[in-house]
């Protein structure tokens, strides 16, 4: 496809929140730097960085970079979690699209403007892109495809269409759609080691219940550092905390039979259904899989105990 120019689509902040990662952040930043500059775009792009009250030197990275972008903000976010810290970037973000990006992805050439390029449909509210291993584009065998996300891998169309959620290394909101719906519910996200998450499907919910459109598009693309994923007890405990994620958010959204009747299948897991399951998986990715749905199980009847 044609790149469209970026004087002709909305203006756009980008943010970033890092908690803990400097090293990983520098180098997200010398991709984006190197991508707006091909673009002929540093000018045009408001960068926001927030910090998340790091111990390591991320503060020291960000004050360093700040200093290389024509037009940038940089705030520490006191309050523990990524809910905050993205609200913190929706608070100091200028442009008409607020663009959030994860602090450890590598940029593809077209990454910007095809992100972009959908909002000119007055009805999109928001925009996700392809979100792939980088270095790789192979999953390991004994992960089932169905949980790529769970490694932050996000490959789920192969053309552009309107869709549910898209994942948030990768994605932007219409600025406007915030003020209508309000920002992210920080009872949800990534809270330090907790890998809590449910905040975008949440805020998307809010956008398609008053109209907005979710978009995806597969022509926008990051390459995320997984490496650090790619083991099977990372993996499962981020099924746990997802599993604690979507019982909080069925439950606050009044979805009372759905959450009853998955709470009571948690409940069942581990006496009846998951000793049925677990003989039955003989293949490593079926093995993988009995286990992920074990722990998020586990997950969801704990929800009362890990959310305050």
């Amino acid at each position: 496809m044609s790149l469209p120019r970026l004087d002709s689509l909305p203006t756009c902040s980008i943010v970033i929140a890092s908690y803990n990662r400097a090293d990983m952040l520098a180098e997200t930043l010398v991709s984006l730097h190197a991508h707006l500059l091909k673009l002929n775009a540093l000018l045009q792009v408001q960068l926001v960085l927030i910090d998340n009250n790091s111990p390591d030197r991320t503060p020291d990275v960000m004050a360093e970079w700040q200093m290389r972008f024509p037009v940038c903000v940089h705030r520490r976010e006191t309050q523990q979690g990524l809910s905050y810290a993205r609200n913190a970037g929706l608070d100091a973000a200028t442009g008409d699209v607020v663009v959030f990006l994860d602090d450890d992805v590598e940029l593809h050439d077209d990454w910007l403007p095809t992100l972009l390029h959908p909002f000119t449909d007055t009805k999109v509210a928001a925009v996700g892109g392809k979100v792939l291993a980088f270095g790789s584009n192979e999953l390991p065998d004994w992960l089932p495809r169905e949980y790529g996300y769970l490694v932050s891998v996000f490959d789920p169309f192969d053309s552009p269409r309107e869709t549910d959620k898209v994942m948030g290394a990768n994605f932007a909101l219409r600025s406007s759609i915030v003020r209508q719906v309000g920002t992210f519910d920080p009872a949800l996200g990534r809270k330090g080691n907790k890998l809590l998450g449910g905040e975008e499907v949440d805020l998307f919910n809010r956008i398609r219940r008053v109209g907005g459109i979710v978009w995806y598009t597969p022509h926008s693309v990051v390459f995320h550092k997984i490496a650090n994923k790619l083991r099977k007890e990372y993996i499962v405990d981020y099924a746990y905390w997802l599993g604690v994620s979507e019982a909080h958010l069925e439950k606050r959204l009044g979805q009372r039979l759905k959450y009853a009747f998955k709470l009571l299948r948690s409940w069942c897991d581990p006496w009846l259904i998951n000793p049925v399951r677990r003989p039955l998986a003989s293949t490593p990715a079926a093995q993988m899989r009995s286990v992920i749905r074990e722990r998020y199980a586990a997950g969801y009847r704990n929800m009362h105990a890990e959310i305050d």
